[in-house]
């Protein structure tokens, strides 16, 4: 049984399972065509990329607990547009992982699933309690 509390919740998480499940393939496609650069090259520059994204999610959660997890999380992704941007000028290898790491699948990863639930309702202790009952209703355990 769905809650009516929980369906922003799920429609969130669909909302940006689809929206990620569109942009991990097409970008790809969209980078070489942009860029000129051989397939392989940008395959592999996105995994660079991605591989440092993930080691940058430490350094994410302490910008979150210094400035909020709502500013940081506008913030990214008004970098992640600028980064999107930043495609035509693209003429390299290194060039590619620059932005790629600021644009990239990994750079929007770092945050929970659906942002949209932190930008209407922030982090409280409500929404942990929320958040914890949803996890256990999953699970099950409801």
């Amino acid at each position: 049984m769905i809650f009516p509390a929980t369906r922003p919740f799920l429609v969130g998480m669909f909302v940006d399972a689809l929206g990620n499940g569109l942009y991990l393939p097409l970008t790809l496609l969209f980078i070489q065509q942009v860029t000129g650069l051989p397939v392989t090259t940008v395959g592999l520059g996105v995994t660079v990329a991605a591989a440092l994204g993930l080691a940058a999610n430490p350094l994410a959660g302490v910008i979150i607990d210094r400035f909020g997890a709502r500013t940081v999380l506008v913030g990214t992704y008004v970098i992640r547009a600028l980064g999107f941007a930043l495609y035509p000028l693209v003429d390299g290898f290194g060039p590619l992982v620059a932005v790629a790491a600021v644009d990239g699948p990994s750079a929007g990863r770092t945050f929970l699933s659906p942002s949209g639930r932190l930008l209407r309702y922030g982090t409280t202790a409500g929404t942990a309690a929320f958040e914890q009952r949803f996890l256990d209703t999953l699970n099950g355990r409801a």
